[in-house]
């Protein structure tokens, strides 16, 4: 706020303006005036009414971030860069149902089951519906604006559900699931309404008959809750390839609280990660009443920060956790494409191998002895049998099939041998099996 005796008189132009320009005496004029205007109205709602506190809040407290963030969302042909960067959400009276389940899944047990947060209000980004220049401007295909597509977000939530549930028995080290949003209509969102994702702000408000009651403490509570939702979207983002995230990471959520006029800020965020699942606490940082001016003015200033800080700070780190998740997931289905390929190269091998493995026990089988025969013939016929079953079962054999060859060019080697010894054929098969059973070191049956 400025003091108007301290401000320099109009005919000092220099030091009018450089005073202007530090003191942003425009900015801090439009703030008392808002302030003055909240005021106004919050001292005349006399009917412990939540509605009244709800129009209060969502029309001036909020009045200018709500207004700006319904600007973007008229129709254009063509938007400019900017418009997306910059576009966030205001919303109000969305059940997050998938907001719910992901908090019951990384948090610790609770004595009652927590309920799907139904905030006042809340702030969180855009996710445009298609990735185009309509929507993303002339930097449609930066991964700066792609990173809020909702295809793009959709696509690696799905993807990774599907390799943590579904990763066919091969070893996956993530502990933690990419959800964008806690609202279950994103995930098939047909109208802008659903398009909302990664909740930075939510806002909780009863009417001043609840000051000092039970009542008051379940507003803390519903308020904790919602910034527990928001929070663990954040934190699970930040888990891209690590077996935890890092605590000092990830970013904190704010939450609003109004009970009447009594206004308070409160600041939520991961102190532990125990077994897999986040422990959260919030923090009551700044207390006013909405029936002073001054009180209005310091709000109105944290709003302002906030924006600045989700649009500035928090915006660009989610982008990079949304792209070490891509990254993440590309690597992952490369590998497994990979192994998929040498899998059905080993496959082919073996085949291969079986064939020659086959037709060496066909040429062998004229030069052996009787027995001989009767203890390769059971086991060609398996190798047959296998080879129109599964190639698991192959395997299970594999280690027999690299003897198979040498076996039957030995006991062919031998019986060469004897006959050019003798100079002569063996009278009958009889003669053949007895020398095998005297000299062949190797009996299969």
């Amino acid at each position: 706020m400025v003091i108007p005796e301290r401000q320099p008189s109009e005919s000092s132009k220099e030091l009018y303006e450089r005073f202007n320009e530090r003191y942003n005496v425009q900015q801090c004029i439009s703030n008392f005036k808002l302030a003055w205007s909240i005021k106004e109205r919050a001292s005349n709602i006399e009917s412990k009414d939540e509605e009244r506190w709800k129009e209060l809040i969502k029309e001036a407290v909020f009045c200018r971030l709500r207004n700006q963030a319904r600007k973007f969302e008229g129709s254009r042909e063509k938007r400019k860069p900017a418009d997306a960067i910059e576009r966030y959400r205001f919303e109000s009276e969305h059940t997050w149902i998938m907001g719910q389940q992901i908090l019951r899944a990384y948090s610790q047990e609770t004595t009652n089951p927590l309920s799907a947060p139904k905030v006042d209000a809340y702030l969180c980004f855009h996710a445009h519906f298609e990735n185009s220049e309509k929507d993303g401007g002339s930097l449609y295909k930066d991964d700066y604006v792609e990173n809020f597509s909702r295809d793009r977000l959709v696509t690696l939530q799905r993807k990774c559900e599907k390799i943590i549930h579904g990763s066919n028995g091969q070893e996956i080290d993530w502990n933690f699931e990419f959800t964008p949003s806690p609202n279950k209509s994103f995930y098939t969102a047909k109208d802008n309404r659903d398009l909302t994702c990664f909740p930075w702000a939510t806002c909780e408000i009863k009417h001043q008959g609840h000051i000092n009651t039970p009542e008051e403490t379940f507003l803390f509570c519903q308020a904790a809750n919602g910034a527990a939702v928001s929070l663990t979207l954040l934190a699970n983002a930040a888990a891209a390839g690590v077996e935890e995230p890092l605590i000092h990471e990830i970013r904190p959520v704010i939450a609003f609280t109004f009970t009447g006029p009594i206004a308070r800020v409160w600041v939520a965020y991961i102190w532990d990660i125990e077994d897999l699942c986040y422990k959260h606490r919030m923090r009551c940082i700044w207390q006013g009443s909405l029936t002073n001016v001054i009180d209005n003015i310091q709000l109105c200033v944290i709003i302002e920060r906030l924006h600045f800080w989700a649009l500035n700070h928090l915006r660009p780190w989610l982008s990079g956790c949304i792209d070490q998740w891509r990254i993440l997931i590309d690597n992952y289905e490369r590998e497994a494409s990979s192994g998929q390929d040498s899998g059905a190269d080993r496959e082919q091998a073996v085949q291969e191998e079986l064939q020659i493995a086959l037709a060496w026990i066909d040429e062998a089988k004229p030069l052996v002895g009787r027995q001989f025969r009767s203890g390769l013939e059971p086991l060609r016929q398996a190798m047959r049998r296998t080879a129109t079953n599964k190639i698991e079962d192959i395997r299970r054999i594999r280690e027999v099939i690299p003897d198979v060859p040498s076996l039957g060019v030995r006991r062919a080697k031998t019986i060469e041998s004897f006959i050019d010894d003798n100079d002569e054929e063996p009278e009958s098969e009889s003669e053949v099996g007895d020398l095998d059973e005297e000299k062949d070191p190797y009996d299969l049956v």
